[in-house]
């Protein structure tokens, strides 16, 4: 037996939802969700900070990138492994080039490191593995299931926006959340 206890608080709350998904098609978010949303003035802030940096490779990494792109061409000519299934041109590594660049950039770095190209890496194996099968990898399920997809950058994002959040609702410059970063 259930039974409805008549309280005008609970009745007003769940009203509002219901109206509110049967508008929306989605939950309200809660107060803790609205609270982790990045602002676009601090994403455009983020964005134009970020895009005064140009990043260099240095020569000890550009041996590390070619060698990363002939084994992957080795790959796709044997045939073996995960990786058999790119089809890896000079323009793969061009991208390869690009985004450790841009992970560089987002890093507020004028010099891009080890971890930017092993990140494109892993960007661009997923991309292939995503393009090669619609269901996507075991692995690629598991870490979706397990909830552990975060990348260096997320993590970077999410400390990004816990300082912003210490200061209040107030807008925050690029250069005071880097020295709030920093600390």
């Amino acid at each position: 037996m259930l039974l409805d206890k008549n309280d005008e608080e609970k009745d007003r709350k769940l009203a509002y939802h219901v109206a509110s998904v049967h508008k929306n098609l989605q939950a309200p978010k809660t107060d803790a969700e609205k609270k982790s949303e990045i602002t676009q003035p601090l994403m455009r802030s983020f964005i134009s900070h970020a895009q005064t940096f140009d990043p260099d490779i240095p020569a000890e990494l550009h041996n590390y990138i070619v060698a990363k792109y002939v084994e992957k061409r080795k790959f796709q000519r044997d045939g073996e492994s995960d990786s058999s299934y790119m089809y890896v041109t000079p323009r793969t590594l061009l991208g390869i080039i690009r985004l450790s660049q841009a992970m560089a950039k987002l890093c507020f770095r004028d010099i891009v490191n080890q971890g930017d190209v092993d990140e494109a890496i892993k960007l661009m194996d997923y991309s292939f593995r995503s393009l090669n099968s619609k269901s996507g990898s075991a692995k690629d399920k598991r870490r979706a299931a397990d909830g552990n997809n975060e990348d260096r950058m997320t993590l970077i994002m999410r400390g990004a926006r816990r300082v912003y959040e210490k200061r209040g609702i107030k807008p925050i410059a690029v250069n005071d959340l880097l020295n709030l970063i920093n600390k």
